[in-house]
């Protein structure tokens, strides 16, 4: 569930990208990118974030493309994400 979403906030079709990047990252790492609980716990770990915890083995057989698409698409601002080359 985006973070808009658990947060009971306004969201657009932009928390629908956010749960495609859950799901390439469950099928690229094998287990979800902020696991938890709890949505209380899910959300805590989203916001303390500051990179995607992608495991250090699998990550350098993945294609950096994969892997920019999928920081991208968990983004926890979607507008910036997409704006950057």
């Amino acid at each position: 569930m985006a973070p808009e979403v658990i947060q009971f906030e306004r969201y657009d079709g932009k928390v629908d990208m956010w749960s495609v990047g859950v799901i390439l990252f469950e099928l690229l790492n094998g287990c979800p990118p902020f696991p938890g609980r709890t949505n209380v716990q899910v959300l805590k770990n989203i916001k303390s974030c500051t990179c995607i915890p992608f495991d250090q083995l699998i990550l350098s057989r993945l294609h950096p493309d994969s892997v920019d698409m999928c920081s991208k698409l968990l983004s926890q601002n979607p507008d910036i994400a997409q704006s950057k080359p």
